[in-house]
Parts: structure tokens; C-alpha cells; sequence
């Protein structure tokens, strides 16, 4: 099917994907060569959600189906655009030119993002109580300069009661949460020497 080779947009909605030792992930790797965005939406069957792409700018992915044994592995130099929501395992992502990052995870496994260098807007979100900080903090710490900070207040508050150094918001030039207690904001005033912007907002 020479055509793959030219597709630059996939959409998958509502599918049952066979994923036997992950070979649908791997076809596409192998045969979308010209891929520029991938989106998938409430897939099931996936074991593993490995992609290796040289072309891919932009990846988008939400479902309920996934667990905790599934394992997500990227890799795009050119991948600009990540949006994620779903219930995952091991977390592997090698995308150094990422600038707008949307997540919404757990934060019960290892999640390893590198580290990102350039980010224009970060959102993380937590999905459930967080009961491993280790785990959100290394994922935070992937960030290494971000200009829009979004953060959930169970994550900020939970972060800033166990007093670690926050380099990833001191570094934000705009930090935003919402629904926080006057006492988080006051130590958060702590973290925040560089942001030139704070917006706090209720639900």
C-alpha cells in the first residue's frame, strides 16, 4: 500500500485495534513514513503504544480502556504537540523539540519525559489521589523551561507540602492553578521569583 507513505493525518475513533506482540504500532511506524499527526481516541486492544516516528509533529490520545500494563514509548524529534489521557503504565518519551504538552495521568509507574528544553505551554493534571510524589516529581522535573505552567492544585499543594525545590515552576515565566488555600499560595510565592504572570481561578 504505496499510499501510507504520503499520509500525514490518521484518525482513529472507537476502533478494536489487534495488537498481538504490538505489530499495528509497529506497521505504522515502519509504513506511515510521512505521518504529521496521529490521533486516537477510546482504542482498545492496545498493549503497547510504541511509536518511532521521524516525522510525526503532533500526537493526541485519550481512552478508558488502557491500564497499568500498558506501556507508552515515543520517539519523535520532530513531535511538537502531546496531548494525553488515559490510564498507563511505564512511561518512555524522547521528544526534545515538544512545545505544548497536555497531561492528564495517574502518576503510579515510572514516567520518563527527558528532558524539555522548550516548551511553550505545560498542563499536567492529576486523575486520581496521588500517592507516589517520587513519580510526580520526576515528571515534573522533566521540564526544564516552560513559558505558560498550568498545574492541577492536588498536584501543586501535594508538591509544595512535601517542601522540595520546585525548580520546574520557579523557572515558568507564567505560572496559572486554580481553587488553591491561602497557605499554598503564600509558599508558592516562594517558587514563582521568575514568573512575570500568576492567575489563580475557581472551578
Amino acid at each position: 500500500m504505496d499510499f501510507l507513505s504520503n499520509l500525514e493525518y490518521l484518525r482513529l475513533k472507537d476502533v478494536s485495534i489487534k495488537d498481538d506482540d504490538d505489530r499495528f504500532f509497529k506497521w505504522l511506524s515502519g509504513s506511515c513514513t510521512s505521518i504529521k499527526e496521529l490521533l486516537l481516541e477510546n482504542c482498545l486492544g492496545v498493549n503497547n503504544l510504541i511509536i518511532e516516528s521521524s516525522s510525526l509533529e503532533s500526537f493526541w490520545c485519550e481512552s478508558h480502556d488502557f491500564n497499568d500494563e500498558c506501556h507508552l514509548n515515543i520517539s519523535g524529534d520532530r513531535l511538537e504537540k502531546l496531548h494525553f489521557d488515559a490510564p498507563i503504565g511505564l512511561v518512555n518519551i524522547s521528544a526534545p523539540n515538544l512545545k505544548y504538552l497536555e497531561w492528564f495521568g495517574e502518576f503510579k509507574t515510572r514516567q520518563n519525559l527527558g528532558n524539555l528544553m522548550f516548551l511553550e505551554k505545560a498542563m499536567i493534571y492529576s486523575t486520581t489521589q496521588i500517592s507516589n510524589f517520587d513519580v510526580l516529581f520526576d515528571f515534573l522535573c522533566s521540564i526544564r523551561k516552560v513559558k505558560v505552567l498550568i498545574l492541577d492544585p492536588i498536584i501543586l499543594e501535594g508538591l509544595l507540602e512535601i517542601e522540595r525545590e520546585l525548580s520546574f515552576i520557579s523557572q515558568a515565566k507564567e505560572f496559572k492553578s486554580y481553587n488553591m488555600m491561602n497557605t499554598s499560595l503564600m509558599l508558592l510565592s516562594s517558587h514563582i521569583i521568575n514568573s512575570s504572570m500568576l492567575t489563580i481561578w475557581g472551578r
